[in-house]
């Protein structure tokens, strides 16, 4: 029998009952005990992950171990002795030596660290990296979901399992064992250009001052507005002014002096396959060093051309701006130990999660990286090299002994052509189409330009 209304037409069909256990957001029905489950599983993974690298580095730790952690500890006193590019520490047996390769006011930054037992400086920087991976993960995650509330339940429970992965992936893990900057390097990037307050692009300016391949990144904290970029750029030139008051001399040798260029003739040389720098790469070809002769330049501009394709192409989209001219820049860099390679964590996050991610071709891409950069790939080699200073080698130790420089020329030139033929590489992470994100029901990202 047919309801009825008043005027004897057909009556609306009477609402279902609410479902006391959920609720909407948007055109969304969520049901806030399933997220809970749900959180409370990824946050288990990843506290898992974090154990399981904890007792990684434990067993694995050799004489080696936070070897450049070491150096940062003492380099304020090298400092002090104006010896800051003479020092090294050695390690091993004696033989390996790790000299500073960093800006003095980095050295003066280390100082409070330096008057504490190395143990507890240890633990401290351990926790310090893992944390700023998992933050910059969970905002990474923010920026390629439109969902600007970090406390959301889904981007909490993503960015577990994201980082419980990530964790493994060679240039993190590298991070971890030599006790390197990068991790917070890409932390306070990522923080730059995702925070809505333009002041925030000051954490950006050490990151730059600290190494050269995060100012690559300055295209994204540019790309907020120009009050961001401004107090960038003021974040950068405070701390190499104050290290050049304390330490003019030395800082002068860094920034005029050539220091800044040398660092791949002091550690390792440029033949070792732990130096995945387009150079080396390259060199290890050739079978000598190819310096930036013309077979560096034509390699050079193939990897700046694709890069450029692959920024106009989604030009709006603040993580490839992020992850694009650091990822060129790390493999232009002449010292390209896998930790620079840090900024291929936002590239493989936005493979899987960002424009393209429902495409198999970029299925596949995230799938050949992760098993490049999870397995031990550049340890093997590193074991069967003759030499760190020979570059003769057979051919398939320098394939893959090039796996970063030659997966990412890959990857830009895929990223090119795929933008041409699918409408949605107009698609952006952050504030990006925000039709889409509606017609999902998710909020949109923090506010765009700053202006």
């Amino acid at each position: 029998m047919t309801n009825t209304d008043a005027d004897g037409g057909p009556s609306a069909p009477a609402p279902r009952p609410a479902d006391p256990t959920t609720h909407r957001i948007g055109d969304v029905l969520t049901d806030p005990a399933a997220d809970r489950r749900r959180a409370v599983l990824a946050a288990g993974a990843l506290l898992l992950s974090v154990a399981a690298m904890g007792v990684f580095l434990i067993v694995t730790a050799s004489d080696y171990y936070l070897g450049d952690l070491r150096v940062f500890v003492s380099a304020p006193g090298w400092a002090a002795d104006g010896r800051l590019y003479e020092a090294v520490t050695r390690t091993g047996d004696g033989s390996v030596t790790i000299p500073y390769l960093y800006p003095p006011w980095v050295a003066l930054a280390f100082a409070p660290l330096s008057v504490l037992p190395f143990a507890l400086v240890a633990v401290l920087w351990t926790v310090a990296g893992v944390t700023a991976l998992v933050v910059s993960v969970l905002l990474l995650s923010s920026l390629l979901s439109g969902r600007s509330a970090v406390r959301d339940p889904h981007l909490l429970s993503s960015a577990a399992w994201w980082s419980a992965g990530l964790l493994w992936i060679a240039p993190v893990r590298h991070c971890l064992y030599e006790g390197q900057l990068s991790l917070l390097l890409l932390c306070a990037v990522v923080v730059a250009v995702w925070s809505a307050r333009p002041v925030a692009g000051v954490l950006a300016g050490p990151a730059a001052a600290a190494k050269i391949v995060p100012v690559a990144a300055f295209a994204a904290v540019g790309s907020r507005g120009r009050g961001r970029l401004l107090w960038a750029c003021a974040g950068a030139v405070v701390p190499i002014t104050v290290g050049w008051v304390v330490f003019p001399g030395q800082s002068r040798d860094y920034f005029l002096g050539g220091v800044i260029m040398e660092g791949a003739d002091r550690v390792g040389g440029v033949a070792t396959v732990a130096n995945q720098s387009l150079r080396a790469a390259l060199s290890r070809f050739a079978g000598g060093d190819v310096g930036f002769g013309p077979l560096w330049i034509a390699g050079a501009a193939l990897l700046i051309g694709s890069a450029a394709l692959v920024v106009a192409r989604f030009r709006h989209d603040r993580v490839v701006l992020i992850w694009v001219p650091a990822a060129v820049a790390a493999a232009l860099f002449p010292l390209g130990w896998s930790h620079q390679w840090i900024w291929l964590v936002p590239l493989l996050m936005w493979l899987r999660t960002g424009p393209l991610g429902d495409g198999r071709f970029a299925r596949a891409l995230v799938v050949l990286w992760f098993i490049g950069l999870a397995g031990p790939v550049i340890e093997v080699l590193l074991f069967v090299q003759r030499s760190n200073y020979v570059y003769a080698r057979p051919l398939w130790q320098s394939v893959a002994g090039a796996a970063y420089p030659i997966g990412l020329l890959t990857t830009l030139l895929a990223l090119s052509v795929i933008g041409r033929a699918d409408h949605r590489a107009t698609a952006v992470s952050g504030e990006g189409d925000r039709r889409s994100t509606a017609a999902r029901g998710v909020p949109s990202g923090p506010a765009g330009s700053d202006g």
